[in-house]
């Protein structure tokens, strides 16, 4: 189904800072005039999980925008996490000048947790960007949230600060019991469960877990999602929650889906729940500016040969707020008056 937003992007908005304990604002990430490139070309490997999307395309766009010759070498897993030691592999031999590792998955199998020394397994000697890792910290890949201190990697945080996806939650409606729906095979949904407890905790609102069947092979499977769901909504939350998962983004449409089914407004701190799915609310990064950012630092170990260890991570603070109408108004959630003020409309 065709969705037309109703209005632009969130502007600088005080009302929000105020009543949401957010603040709105474009990206505070300095970026430097461009300067004349050298004759001497580089080459960035780049490993997906499901091809290169707007993410992966952002960020090429970035580093060719601001004059970088590039030789991107492209790889897809296809889904496939089996794959990840062949990339390993395939970099150690071609020895790119920058590894850029799309997804906690990828990026924990690639270069390997923090405080790793296991060379064989992972490349330790070769600079690396992550792109789109909504929790390193919480996944284990970095030591600290500002910076990662590993000699080889940099990364941006794309993550929604979680008091904030409270606030708005709260905003829109009374919360006091929040449920989520994941699979306990992907360690970046349980690091995204826990923290979102503790958050959760310091509101006063209890989090209600339901953890997807395993299948066969481990991951859960399709057909799952939708008796979690339903198990989910016999224990009456107010609101669902959505964590980082490669299975929700695998199967977006069906999740969203299937909690509209259940009866739930579906609350997302991502972007395609939303737009690709049926999301009830969404306060996110766009994809465009994840890719952008990692290009940033992705430009500062190319062009000023920055030390990844040392380079600070910056954090996104532009976010869109957006409500899907036609879900809204189907589970008769139509939102309050503040939130109309400030939200884009998608109907």
């Amino acid at each position: 189904m065709q969705r037309r937003i109703t209005t632009g992007w969130v502007a600088v908005s005080l009302l929000l800072g105020v009543l949401l304990g957010i603040l709105i604002t474009a990206p505070a990430t300095p970026l430097h005039a461009q300067q004349p490139e050298a004759a001497e070309r580089h080459h960035v490997y780049i490993a997906t999980f499901r091809g290169c999307e707007e993410v992966c395309e952002a960020f090429k766009s970035y580093l060719l925008d601001r004059g970088l010759a590039v030789d991107f070498i492209e790889r897809s897993i296809e889904r496939d996490t089996a794959r990840i030691p062949e990339l390993v592999a395939e970099v150690k031999e071609l020895q790119p000048d920058l590894l850029v590792t799309w997804g906690t998955a990828i990026s924990l199998g690639m270069v390997g947790p923090a405080g790793t020394a296991d060379s064989e397994a992972y490349v330790t000697d070769i600079p690396a960007v992550y792109l789109y890792v909504a929790d390193p910290l919480g996944a284990g890949l970095v030591n600290r949230p500002d910076m990662s201190e590993r000699p080889n990697l940099a990364g941006a945080n794309i993550q929604v600060p979680l008091e904030a996806q409270l606030r708005v939650m709260q905003s829109y409606q009374e919360v006091d019991r929040i449920g989520v729906v994941y699979g306990a095979d992907e360690l970046n949904s349980v690091a995204a469960v826990t923290a979102l407890r503790v958050a959760a905790s310091r509101f006063g609102i209890e989090v209600i877990e339901q953890q997807l069947d395993p299948g066969p092979e481990g991951p859960p499977l399709p057909e799952s999602i939708a008796p979690a769901m339903q198990a989910i909504a016999e224990k009456d939350p107010d609101i669902l929650v959505t964590v980082s998962s490669s299975f929700l983004i695998q199967n977006v449409e069906a999740y969203t889906a299937a909690a509209v089914e259940a009866g739930l407004p579906l609350f997302t701190s991502a972007e395609l729940p939303i737009r690709q799915g049926d999301a009830m609310l969404a306060l996110f990064a766009s994809l465009s500016s994840i890719g952008q950012v990692a290009g940033y630092q992705a430009e500062q170990i190319l062009r000023e040969g920055a030390d990844p260890a040392t380079l600070p991570t910056p954090s996104l603070r532009r976010f869109t707020l957006l409500i899907n109408m036609p879900v809204a108004l189907a589970l008769e959630r139509y939102p309050p008056m503040l939130v109309l003020q400030i939200a884009e409309l998608m109907d």
